[in-house]
């Protein structure tokens, strides 16, 4: 169970590196975040932060994600807010029932929801299969997961890179026509299947996105 820190984007890099850490010490054994970047604390790490790390983790092959919401974790409530912690510092003071309806607990929520209804428990990092990869220092460019026999990749708006065909899925049969859909982890939306024939080295360049802003995609033998 790891804790990486409540900085919003800046503490996406540790928590990659401490996926990777551990998994290297423990390979026998789950790695998953018990808590990292609770939505609200400090005034940051909203919705789009907890999207990054809900599919960062779950695409790097952590078994899920954990959570966490400022307000919550102390169980503030309006007449009695918890106040200072041991440290001297009062993270927030927002109740817990204003807390619950942040926007980032129920995106993750579609996003857990729409893996719940894949083979989920078959993903595994595959960063091989896109032309470009997420690192420690790149937290915005793809994260890229075999499940089965089809390729999940998440991207953010700012990593998408395919305005000019940057962005490749690698590793598909030559020739062979696979069906992708686009899923929203903001709307929990997936949008209509597509087709297209990988070309004779075995490469896909990634269609633009409905809109700008971060997305699944979900490639499958068709």
């Amino acid at each position: 169970m790891l804790q990486s820190g409540h900085m919003g984007f800046t503490s996406v890099p540790g928590s990659t590196n401490f996926i990777h850490e551990y998994q290297k010490k423990f390979p026998n054994k789950p790695v998953i975040h018990g808590e990292v970047c609770f939505e609200g604390m400090a005034g940051g790490s909203w919705q789009d932060v907890q999207r990054l790390l809900f599919w960062s983790n779950v695409l790097q092959g952590t078994p899920g994600y954990s959570y966490g919401a400022e307000g919550i974790w102390q169980f503030n409530t309006e007449a009695n807010p918890f106040g200072e912690s041991p440290t001297g510092h009062t993270w927030g003071n927002v109740p817990w029932t204003e807390a619950m309806h942040y926007a980032g607990s129920g995106q993750l929520g579609r996003s857990a929801q729409w893996l719940r209804g894949l083979p989920w428990w078959t993903i595994t990092p595959a960063p091989e299969r896109a032309s470009f990869h997420a690192t420690a220092e790149g937290i915005y460019a793809p994260y890229t997961a075999k499940m089965g026999n089809e390729v999940l990749l998440y991207f953010t708006k700012v990593g998408i890179g395919f305005a000019k065909n940057k962005l490749k899925i690698l590793g598909l049969e030559p020739g062979a026509r696979y069906h992708y859909v686009f899923f929203d982890p903001i709307t929990g939306r997936e949008y209509p299947a597509a087709e297209f024939t990988a070309d004779g080295a075995g490469v896909w360049n990634v269609s633009h996105a409905p809109v700008m802003q971060d997305w699944v995609v979900r490639i499958s033998p068709a």
